[in-house]
């Protein structure tokens, strides 16, 4: 089976049960597969094509959707529903917060129940909240499945806070910003889930102060009379979100002519994925990075197992996977050298592509298919690295109190918008964007770059223009189409965007690293609520805030 999926083990598996066939009698092949955002990481078709191919045997079945059926055949993105309340000091900080978080599950739990997780990690965000009461329920509905979209609920969840958060200010009088930074989170305080943060968790006061300096450092502009220019600030959290026992696997193969071949069942979508491999592989083989190859698509009778490619998880599982199997690697050549030399491994020193003994010099490619004697006799075998990682200590949280040690790694950051509201139309114009976000040692500075650069303008849409409709009685989704459901284009894009990084380097993380790929999506929406009540002192807690609903707001409807 060719399946468009970011989760090609998964799909295997599923139908491996609804069909009851043994594992090795299934192939699932995933190539190049374009953008996923966590809508292919979950089964949808595939059961579909499944079942037709069985009842055809030996013919070719392809399923292909209208972009009507997308709507309707595949699973939703977002559908929360968030109450909360907070208790704070005259001084400024949060004594108490209580919250109950609601997740429309569709027919069926489904993908839903990692979604639901996802918003009862994230559910304080960024902040230190000494007496805390959450609940967190998937509930169904007459709707579509709900899957996974680029968060797993920490957007949603960060939409109550940080609004939450913002109107405690205003009751006490005190600036959003100094209230923030003076309950957020760092080195030595709690998170929600109990687990003591430490200093390679990252800085997310220094991303705050970064984003506040740019976005307050001069007046707002003057864009005429009937445009109302507001500003919106807030902080964020996201943790990778996923089961205890993730494991990720790699091979590297030698070739006979100095390059190797980095074999990964981690899935290219366009985040660059396979580039930032290729660097990790380099560095830890100390070789040239054009001498690394990564293998082009996953097939799971041959690929290495990898959980799947979701959850911003690839840098940081993968990665670690991949410095095992350098070291594997790396561990095989100084025995094979040792044998050829007669001489024990430890004797043998590795430089570069080289292994030097006492002055005599073998390459890696004289290794790589094996060693052979003048006489032409085997001495050695082809050479071949392996490397499996599961992360250490990570385990589900209490059933009871919702407390443990559930996340691998955190990555903070924080967000700032200024925008301009027609007061005739309620038109929205992005003035400015700003992310600073703390993902540890960044490898490759342009990728990181363009990946946050692509979660903030994707969830812009959410933000602003894009929501579906459902009719009352079925369920039934009103606008499945491109027309009726608005996405966003470049000329709605802000006139300026500003990223920046802070550099934590996260000690479980290859090189310092850890994921970015969802983390821009999370506070880009509330940050704009916050800017729009800025800008006309009205209070909006449901997204999409249309121009249509701007404009009722300011003409005293409600």
């Amino acid at each position: 089976m060719y399946s468009t999926t970011q989760a090609p083990f998964v799909v295997q598996n599923c139908i491996r049960e609804l069909h009851e066939l043994p594992l090795s009698k299934i192939q699932v092949i995933a190539p190049y597969i374009g953008g996923g955002f966590g809508g292919k990481s979950d089964i949808t078709i595939e059961a579909l094509v499944s079942c037709l191919a069985k009842a055809v045997p030996g013919r070719f079945v392809r399923l292909l959707l209208t972009r009507e059926e997308m709507f309707i055949g595949t699973n939703l993105g977002r559908g929360g529903y968030c109450k909360y309340k907070v208790a704070v000091s005259k001084e400024g900080k949060i004594l108490g917060m209580t919250g109950e978080s609601y997740l429309g599950s569709g027919g069926n739990a489904e993908y839903a129940v990692n979604v639901v997780t996802g918003m009862g990690l994230a559910g304080t965000g960024p902040y230190e909240v000494p007496n805390l009461k959450l609940d967190v329920y998937g509930v169904y509905t007459n709707v579509p499945p709900i899957g996974a979209s680029r968060g797993y609920g920490h957007p949603e969840v960060h939409l109550a806070v940080e609004r939450l958060l913002e109107k405690a200010a205003q009751k006490i009088g005190m600036d959003p910003v100094e209230f923030r930074l003076k309950n957020l989170l760092g080195e030595g305080k709690v998170n929600g889930i109990g687990q003591v943060m430490k200093h390679h968790n990252g800085n997310v006061v220094l991303c705050a102060q970064k984003v506040a300096e740019e976005l307050y450092k001069n007046p707002k502009p003057d864009k005429g009379e009937n445009i109302l220019v507001g500003r919106g600030f807030t902080a964020y959290m996201k943790t990778p979100c996923m089961p205890s026992n993730v494991q990720s696997s790699v091979l590297i193969k030698l070739n006979s002519d100095g390059t190797v071949t980095l074999a990964t069942g981690a899935i290219e979508m366009g985040q660059g994925t396979y580039t930032t491999l290729a660097q990790i592989t380099a560095e830890a083989l100390n070789i040239p990075f054009e001498k690394v190859n990564v293998t082009n698509k996953v097939d799971t009778l041959i690929s290495p197992y990898e959980w799947q490619t979701v959850a911003s998880h690839g840098t940081w599982g993968t990665g670690n996977a991949i410095l095992l199997a350098a070291e594997d690697l790396k561990r095989k050549l100084k025995e094979s050298a040792a044998t050829v030399f007669g001489t024990k491994a430890e004797n043998i020193t590795l430089d570069e592509d080289k292994l030097i003994y006492n002055g005599k010099i073998l390459k890696w490619s004289d290794l790589a298919l094996g060693y052979k004697n003048p006489d032409g006799s085997a001495l050695t075998t082809p050479v071949m690295g392996e490397g499996h990682f599961v992360a250490k200590g990570v385990q589900n949280p209490d059933p009871e109190t919702g407390q443990g040690n559930a996340a691998a790694d955190w990555t903070f950051g924080s967000v700032g918008v200024e925008l301009g509201i027609d007061k005739t139309t309620g038109e929205v114009h992005l003035y400015r964007l700003l992310n600073t976000i703390d993902a540890g040692t960044i490898i490759n500075p342009q990728m990181a770059r363009d990946q946050v650069l692509g979660a903030m303008t994707m969830v812009l849409g959410s933000s602003l223009t894009e929501g579906l409709v459902f009719s009352e009685d079925k369920g039934k989704i009103r606008n499945n189409n491109l027309v009726d459901y608005k996405i966003m284009g470049i000329e709605d894009m802000p006139d300026e965007i500003l990223i920046d990084f802070v550099q934590t380097p996260e000690e479980s993380g290859p090189y310092g690293a850890k994921g970015l790929g969802e983390h821009g999506t999370v506070s880009v929406a509330p940050a704009i609520l916050n800017a729009v009540y800025d800008a006309t002192g009205k209070d909006f807690y449901e997204l999409p805030v249309t121009a249509e609903k701007i404009l009722k707001a300011l003409e005293g409807g409600e």
